[in-house]
């Protein structure tokens, strides 16, 4: 995923000494080479210790398909899948003042 632009974070952590839970996270501040207001994130997350390898796999899945399927606009990851997001800022490079411009 880094190869692609994505910066991967994760973590495992042990909840109350009960049971183990694992996260990760795909983010990037651009979409299709415009810059954004927001970091663009897709999340992951499992309990389940045999299931950390598929929620990463599945996850970055996720994350390439809302690339692949929303060149034109930015999406945002719901309870329900992958839909447009109307309230983020996009910026483009501006060669000749060195600066971002909405």
């Amino acid at each position: 995923m880094a190869l692609c632009g994505w910066k991967t974070t994760d973590r495992c952590a042990n909840e109350h000494n009960k049971h183990v839970s694992f996260s990760i996270w795909f983010s990037r501040w651009d979409w299709h080479g415009l810059r954004t207001g927001d970091k663009i994130t897709f999340h992951g997350h499992t309990t389940d210790t045999d299931q950390i390898t598929k929620t990463i796999r599945n996850t970055a899945k996720i994350t390439i398909n809302a690339w692949i399927n929303f060149p034109e606009t930015i999406p945002v990851q719901t309870y329900n899948g992958i839909k447009k997001h109307k309230g983020i800022s996009v910026f483009k490079y501006n060669d000749q003042s060195k600066s971002w411009i909405q």
